[in-house]
């Protein structure tokens, strides 16, 4: 009898434990810019980023985007999102292995990891992404670093939150 009391109170202990409750996979916007915007099957020899704010650098024989987002179907929240693209601006496909993880550091020094969540929803392009936990108006640096079946891609990036 003493256990049906406490179940309750366990649920939610267990709840108070958990540092974040990880929202829904995010929608990503339609891509804004135009130009040498990264495509599969594009020629470009950098691509430019697709998305407001966005920044791409070269990885191995590819390039890494970053992308701070809003996401539409979680109350306005920004996400970053990372896309991979190998030497002919192809990115991560539905079926692909993706693993990864991105470290922010603040202005003031605080460190945030984050594991890289990877949703490939038929009906939109593949997104590899991580809810970070941010204080406003500060500076972050993002150190990313993603396997994509087995090709590696890095790279640093900033994000200035609002």
């Amino acid at each position: 009898m003493r256990l049906r009391t406490l179940l309750p109170l366990m649920v939610v202990a267990i709840a108070a434990c958990q540092t974040e409750i990880y929202p829904e996979a995010p929608t990503v916007p339609a891509r804004t810019t135009t130009g040498a915007t990264p495509e599969p099957g594009g020629t470009a020899t950098k691509p430019e980023p697709g998305f407001e704010g966005g920044q791409v650098v070269a990885s191995g024989q590819g390039w890494l985007e970053f992308a701070p987002l809003e996401s539409a179907n979680n109350s306005g929240r920004v996400f970053f999102a990372f896309f991979p693209y190998d030497s002919q601006l192809r990115t991560a496909g539905p079926s692909s292995s993706v693993t990864g993880t991105a470290v922010m550091t603040d202005s003031t020094g605080a460190k945030e990891t984050k594991a890289l969540q990877f949703y490939a929803d038929t009906s939109s392009t593949p997104v590899t992404y991580c809810w970070p936990t941010l204080v406003s108006k500060r500076t972050y640096t993002i150190h990313a670093t993603l396997k994509v079946d087995g090709e590696t891609y890095e790279g640093d990036f900033t994000y200035q939150a609002k």
